[in-house]
């Protein structure tokens, strides 16, 4: 018996193509069967760290996300900044990072404005931390 779990990849059998579910392969009877579904979010500490990157960017970093399925390089990272403590728009990331990457850098801003910065692990499943901790920084005048 064969499994393979799904999440931005697909499986061999048509039916699991970009499900957020684990296909399994039964060879002797060649059918597959959807339904596990992975409701336990990455343990995650968040932003690291944020430095100003001239006065007109933030270089954004942290540690790899744990998850009890998915590994660190199967994890990706959303990005969200905003302008005042607690007005993040968590449904709408600023930047949302390749797998197993632990750093962004967000680019256009304004000089002189504090930015506030919030980072989500996600994990293959779309399972994700909804870390409340931020990071701040000002741009330089």
């Amino acid at each position: 018996e064969m499994s393979m779990v799904t999440g931005v990849q697909t499986c061999a059998l048509p039916i699991c193509a970009l499900s957020l579910t684990a296909c399994q392969d039964d060879t002797a009877g060649g059918e597959a069967t959807e339904g596990f579904q992975d409701s336990e979010a990455p343990s995650f500490d968040g932003v690291e760290v944020v430095t100003p990157q001239g006065t007109d960017a933030l270089a954004v970093s942290w540690q790899d996300a744990n998850d009890n399925i998915s590994s660190a390089d199967e994890i990706s990272y959303r990005v969200y900044l905003a302008t005042e403590p607690g007005a993040h728009d968590f449904t709408s990331p600023d930047i949302e990072t390749m797998v197993g990457e632990t750093s962004a850098t967000l680019e256009g801003l304004s000089d002189g404005q504090a930015y506030y910065v919030v980072v989500h692990a996600v994990d293959e499943f779309v399972t994700r931390t909804t870390t409340p901790a931020s990071a701040w920084a000002r741009l330089a005048t």
